[in-house]
């Protein structure tokens, strides 16, 4: 076994056997060992993020659905639309204190873009940078 140290607990991936690399890596000039031994380590990874049985794979599911939330606002604040159900299948979701903080900004700002008038771009509008200098540019060129 090789032991590949994450913070503060070891993870175990398997290492293949000679034969095994010999069978995949015919050519003696092949160095193949660090990208299939990488690939084990990622799938090593994914497992623990499916299972959930470490802090870490409660932060990084936190991190998804706040990148869930974080698009579907964009999309309220680009398109004009009404995507509450996107945060309602999130809210109280959050495991760490971390993803708690950040989801509880995140549902403040969207509160606060709701109430503040918006429009296409100029003052006043809440649509991101680039989609507010895009629109004038189209404004311009009218």
């Amino acid at each position: 076994m090789c032991i590949s140290a994450r913070g503060t607990e070891a993870k175990h991936i398997p290492v293949m056997p000679s034969h095994t690399w010999q069978l995949i890596c015919p050519n003696s000039t092949c160095n193949c060992r660090p990208v299939l031994h990488a690939a084990l380590e990622v799938e090593t990874l994914w497992h623990d993020y499916e299972a959930q049985t470490t802090p870490e794979s409660h932060l990084v599911k936190d991190f998804d659905k706040l990148e869930m939330i974080i698009q579907a606002h964009e999309y309220e604040q680009a398109q004009g639309l009404q995507l509450q159900q996107f945060f309602d299948t999130t809210k109280d979701k959050f495991k760490t204190q971390t993803g708690q903080a950040w989801a509880q900004e995140l549902v403040a700002r969207r509160q606060k873009a709701a109430v503040a008038p918006t429009t296409a771009a100029g003052e006043g509008s809440t649509a991101p940078a680039a989609l507010q200098q895009a629109a004038a540019a189209s404004q311009a060129g009218s």
